[in-house]
């Protein structure tokens, strides 16, 4: 086995263990989205808001399912 297929085995581990807990990491990103809101007193909000979407796409390409509803 080379590094090459090493490479791709974590790889395959790692999108199937995002894929395993996928909502746990959107509800860390979700916490985390409102914690830095309310840390900046709303004046970030948008920002905020756009990297949180941001994140849970690219959440839902590494595990594989894309599709996850917007945050509220």
């Amino acid at each position: 086995m080379g590094l090459g297929d090493k490479f791709k085995d974590l790889a395959k581990q790692a999108q199937e263990t995002v894929a395993e807990h996928k909502e746990q990491i959107h509800d860390a990103v979700d916490s985390a989205s409102v914690a830095a809101d309310e840390k900046t007193h709303g004046k970030y909000t948008a920002k905020i808001t756009k990297m949180g979407q941001k994140a849970g796409e690219a959440i839902d390409r590494f595990s594989g399912e894309e599709g996850r509803p917007p945050p509220p």
